[in-house]
């Protein structure tokens, strides 16, 4: 088993920095194979996401992640810098990377800041509904709700499948979706 372990400017030993969030993963090696299908496989609850996808016959690709809410007042983080198909980021909750925040905001208003502090993009939501959540739908639509009703959408909709939005490291916001085509020749290993 391989297990990997990530860090905050990680160089050599140095003090643990809390991020908000910790992570374990790894590869689980069957040398007589395993009865997978190749689909990923996740998992979630407040506060934590697992999961896993088989690389191989052998091999299984595995994660667990879990956060803890931000004591400093601005908001809950809600994984590292991903939420997948039917996944909800409520009032103050939010996904990160780096400087980048993404963050569903008391007001209604979705914003993408940098440093906290400098807007890069917002929905313009603010103040249309209340207690507003943002969802990502699995037909690769990003919505904001309140109640029942829409109040903002990406209009990214591409019909039902695992979509995920991903808070890139060059600031970018991608919702990305499954695969569109496959000559699905995958060979066995013999």
């Amino acid at each position: 088993m391989l297990i990997g372990c990530d860090g905050v400017n990680s160089v050599g030993i140095q003090r643990p920095t809390f991020t908000g969030w910790c992570a374990a993963r790894g590869i689980a090696e069957f040398p007589d194979g395993h009865n997978f299908e190749p689909k990923f496989m996740q998992f979630s609850g407040h506060g934590f996401r697992s999961g896993f996808i088989p690389c191989d016959q052998n091999n299984v690709y595995w994660f667990f992640t879990h956060s803890w809410s931000n004591k400093s007042g601005h908001g809950s983080i809600v994984s590292e810098d991903i939420i997948f198909s039917g996944d909800v980021l409520n009032s103050n909750e939010f996904i990160e990377n780096g400087p980048y925040r993404f963050i569903m905001q008391s007001d209604c208003n979705l914003v993408l800041y940098m440093n906290r502090s400098r807007e890069l993009w917002n929905s313009a939501t603010n103040g249309r509904g209340t207690s507003c959540r943002a969802t990502l739908q699995n037909n690769g639509n990003l919505v904001i709700l309140s109640g029942t009703d829409v109040v903002w959408s990406s209009e990214s909709a591409r019909g039902p499948n695992n979509y995920r939005l991903i808070m890139q490291g060059d600031g970018n916001v991608v919702i990305y979706g499954a695969t569109l085509y496959a000559t699905n020749t995958v060979q066995s290993r013999s």
